[in-house]
């Protein structure tokens, strides 16, 4: 009772009920089942376009009245980079804390051509000031004084 189906090509969503349980043509199952039996009774359905396979994705939450952070991440950065490259994007923003402020510095730092696989591990085991202060580096484009700071830090 009330599984959700998506349709790839069109990006549209429906849910089966008692009386309509087969789905029109080109829908398939998402894997998420709408219970009534729980409240609140409501899930929160959006899709996103991914330009590099053509195809839109589907992204649910099931109970909740908006999604959240990482999956409203998830639908910006599908949108602009790709489904694949968007995992990755959302596997860095949770490294760095998982808040809106962390996925925006790895967006800000995608967006200059950093490379994110060598700064993203690095950022994440600073704290406070100093990570505020390599990532403005980063930003501004000074790639060599982040490092010599680091190095210094480590030195220590």
């Amino acid at each position: 009772m009330g599984k959700i189906y998506f349709n790839e090509e069109t990006g549209e969503f429906w849910e089966s009920s008692f009386r309509r349980r087969k789905p029109p043509k080109g829908f398939k199952f998402t894997g998420y089942f709408m219970n009534y039996n729980y409240k609140p009774r409501t899930y929160v359905a959006k899709s996103y376009y991914c330009p590099k396979c053509g195809k839109y994705h589907a992204v649910i939450s099931l109970h909740v009245h908006e999604l959240p952070v990482y999956k409203r991440m998830l639908i910006v950065f599908g949108e602009k980079y790709g489904c694949k490259e968007a995992a990755k994007l959302i596997g860095y923003g949770e490294r760095l804390g998982g808040t809106t402020k962390q996925y925006n510095i790895v967006h800000q730092i995608k967006d200059k051509g950093i490379n994110l696989e060598k700064w993203i591990p690095i950022i994440a085991k600073l704290r406070g000031a100093l990570r505020k202060k390599i990532v403005n580096l980063l930003l501004s484009g000074k790639e060599k004084e982040a490092e010599t700071i680091i190095i210094v830090k480590k030195l220590r």
